[in-house]
């Protein structure tokens, strides 16, 4: 059990802090004229229980060690604000008066660059996930002191990431968590038994948790269920709080048409009579028109990893492997550097070459099953808590099947690096469904986000190490086949040991005065294969490497030269790929090209070996060197 001492011991206290944070909620959401009042007034008490238990306060909220909050239906940020300024996260005043004012850090949702919030909700069912990374970065770290509070919505139950979360939590044994549940039997289209029935407290329990159910306005009672919390229980614990929404407020409870609606002057002021409070909201609207904001600072707190990134592996020519070995080679070697490194594998470890890692360090080897979506928010919140944290799998599962997912990583700026296998049309014959050619359009949106694309094994290798040590969200994307060793004109491995990769520089493969082709990854090798048999012809064609969507170097782009003639060539869209983007960088750098076709899939791939679907898309060095004629002869 855990000994953590209570902030108060005081029911009377509670009820206190309890009437005046609901005021605040009214308060701040007449002002603004829009937030979520009800769910909000239903999940005060259940709150304010928590962090009278919790050790986090003001001074330690950017430590690892230390008990954490994640709220999960991020619409009550009312309440989590007003609860966290009753014990001083925040400023009251500024708070009521400022929510949800364009520029002001109190936004509609929380968000964990706030003080005392450690996830950044709002699409429902997200949180559990992000709790379970947490705990699982505690325990990592020999942490079996501390809890993660997740608390959540009743409606939110339903969503298929939060079973993958109950599972995730028993199969790692992560007694650590601790979730509370508003269960106010309300969402937004009216009673959750209507919308969705779901059997909350048989579903924890068929999953292994020990589940209680509580009155979730009884400070006592949900003090006593949260004692039964805490490491060395052996199992994570699921409190039920019977709630009600607008609780406090008679003439909104129960009535699912203030789960996001404020409400007017004349309720207000009803509202503040009902809870034997006096009316701020006109001081605060003063302020509200007085106040100076500027966008507000997202900074979510960082940490030092001290990442050793170790002596380069390096292919000779000939070599006959691929690009997920040595990047499954390069993980071993960080896992015996560092001892912060965790990897995470979706039941895919042979294919996407963790395995070797498994089996060197299964204590820090996360085997997360057939369960992507809420894999990817655990990674993701595991690398946020003071982990070095790979995630590997095909483009498919780890890209396109949990953007939202890798989107919302983002917003909570984690340096989860990713992996991604099996992109494009090199996934073995599996077809269509596996063959993701429109992953480099979807990753171009996420800001702030660097994509990777290596070339060839020894690329491969000095990316890995980069991503290692580099902070930030990183996506590398890789083939499944086979992959020859770039050479230089000498016949040496291009990117041996003397070779480091630096982000927006673009490798020249070839020089050549008729015309450029600029490739990315494994692609590369059939544009320069189509290159030199162009020479045969008489036809002398350069041709650049592209190998992450960095902005590129001055270096970079002087590299394009003046060709009369430019083509892309890529597995995937070339309206939203590679192609796509390098159109765009010259006209943005002010480079006009005079002729420029960009080559790519044009319909939906289909089964088959990689070198046969190639062939038949034009892809492949014959159908390279066909445009490459067909350029030349204008």
């Amino acid at each position: 059990m855990t000994t953590t001492p209570t902030r108060s011991s005081s029911l009377a206290a509670h009820g206190r802090r309890s009437m005046e944070a609901r005021g605040d909620v009214l308060t701040m959401t007449t002002v603004a004229g829009s937030g979520h009042p009800g769910g909000s007034l239903s999940t005060i008490d259940l709150l304010l229980a928590v962090l009278e238990r919790t050790d986090l306060r003001p001074e330690n909220q950017h430590e690892l060690h230390r008990d954490h909050l994640v709220v999960s239906h991020g619409h009550v940020s009312p309440a989590v604000y007003a609860a966290l300024a009753q014990y001083g996260f925040m400023d009251r005043d500024d708070l009521v008066a400022t929510f949800r004012l364009a520029g002001s850090p109190y936004q509609g949702h929380v968000e964990r660059y706030l003080p005392g919030v450690d996830w950044t909700t709002g699409n429902l069912g997200q949180g559990l996930a992000a709790a379970c990374g947490i705990a699982l970065a505690l325990k990592k770290r020999g942490d079996h002191e501390h809890l993660v509070y997740a608390l959540g919505s009743d409606g939110e139950q339903a969503k298929g990431q939060v079973a993958e979360a109950r599972r995730f939590a028993i199969h790692h044994g992560l007694d650590n968590v601790v979730v509370l549940l508003d269960v106010n039997g309300l969402q937004i289209s009216g009673s959750t038994d209507d919308i969705m029935a779901v059997a909350i407290e048989r579903e924890y329990a068929a999953a292994g948790w020990r589940t209680t159910t509580v009155d979730g306005h009884d400070p006592a009672a949900i003090r006593a269920a949260l004692a039964e919390a805490g490491p060395g229980t052996g199992t994570p614990l699921c409190i039920l709080g019977r709630t009600v929404m607008g609780k406090g407020v008679p003439f909104i409870e129960h009535d699912p048409a203030y789960h996001g609606k404020a409400l007017s002057a004349e309720e207000y002021d009803r509202g503040m009579r009902a809870l034997g409070l006096e009316g701020a909201a006109e001081e605060a609207r003063v302020r509200r028109a007085h106040a100076t904001v500027g966008v507000a600072a997202r900074a979510a707190p960082t940490h030092d990893l001290a990442v050793q990134a170790g002596e380069r592996r390096v292919y000779p020519a000939g070599t006959d492997t691929d690009m997920r070995s040595a990047w499954g080679q390069a993980l071993v070697d960080l896992g015996e550097l560092n001892a912060n490194m965790l990897v995470f594998d979706c039941d895919l470890s042979e294919s996407v070459k963790t395995k070797a890692f498994a089996t060197r360090f299964p204590e820090r080897f996360i085997q997360a099953g057939v369960q992507e979506h809420a894999t990817a928010t655990i990674a993701g919140a595991a690398s946020a808590s003071g982990h070095l944290v790979f995630w590997a799998g095909y483009a498919a599962f780890v890209i396109d099947e949990v953007y939202n997912q890798q989107r919302l990583n983002g917003i909570n700026e984690v340096d989860l690096k990713v992996v991604a296998t099996h992109c494009g049309i090199d996934v073995g014959e599996d077809g269509p469904t596996h063959q993701i050619v429109d992953t480099v359009g979807l990753l171009r949106n996420l800001p702030d986000t660097t994509v990777l694309l290596p070339a060839d094994p020894n690329q491969a290798d000095a990316m890995t190490r980069h991503m290692a040590a580099t902070r930030g969200r990183m996506f590398m994307l890789m083939g499944r086949s086979k992959t020859p060793v770039l050479e230089d004109a000498a016949g040496v491995a291009r990117f041996g040991s003397e070779y480091a990769f630096t982000p927006g520089a673009w490798d020249v493969l070839r020089t050549g005065r008729d015309g450029l082709v600029v490739s990315w990854g494994a692609m590369s090798a059939h544009a320069l294969a189509a290159a030199e048999r162009a020479a045969d012809t008489g036809i002398d064609v350069g041709v650049i490497a592209i190998p992450s969507l960095a902005p590129p170097t001055d270096d970079a782009m002087a590299a394009i030269g003046s060709p009369p003639w430019v083509i892309t060539v890529e597995d995937h869209w070339p309206d939203t790929g590679v192609g796509a983007w390098f159109a765009l960088t010259c006209l943005d750098r002010g480079l006009a090209l005079p002729r420029l076709e960009r080559m790519g899939a044009t319909t939906l791939p289909f089964s088959g070996a990689a070198k046969h679907v190639y062939g038949l898309m034009g892809l492949d060095r014959d159908g390279i060197l066909a445009r490459i004629m067909q350029m030349q002869a204008g």
